[in-house]
C-alpha cells in the first residue's frame, strides 16, 4: 500500500434557511461533530452561504434544513 489513512472530521447540524435563501444563524444547532472546532468552521462558513429558497404553491416559504458535512485528509503512517 501507499502507507496513507484517511482523516475525517464530520459535524451534523440543522438550520432555519429564511425566504431568501439565507441560514439564519439564530437556529443553528450542532446535533454531533467529531470534533469542535469543526463544528466553529462550520458554523463561521455556512452564515456565507446562500441557498435556493423552498417553495409551497409558487410561494417561497422558510425550510429546516439538516446537512451533514464530512472533509477528509490523507496523511501518512
Amino acid at each position: 500500500g501507499l502507507g496513507l489513512r484517511r482523516i475525517l472530521v464530520e459535524a451534523h447540524i440543522h438550520v432555519l434557511v429564511d425566504t431568501l435563501g439565507k441560514p439564519d444563524m439564530a437556529t443553528f444547532v450542532v446535533d454531533s461533530t467529531s470534533h469542535p472546532w469543526f463544528a466553529t468552521q462550520v458554523k463561521t462558513n455556512l452564515a456565507k452561504w446562500k441557498f435556493r429558497p423552498a417553495e409551497k404553491s409558487g410561494c417561497k416559504i422558510p425550510r429546516n434544513y439538516q446537512l451533514g458535512i464530512t472533509m477528509g485528509t490523507k496523511t501518512g503512517k
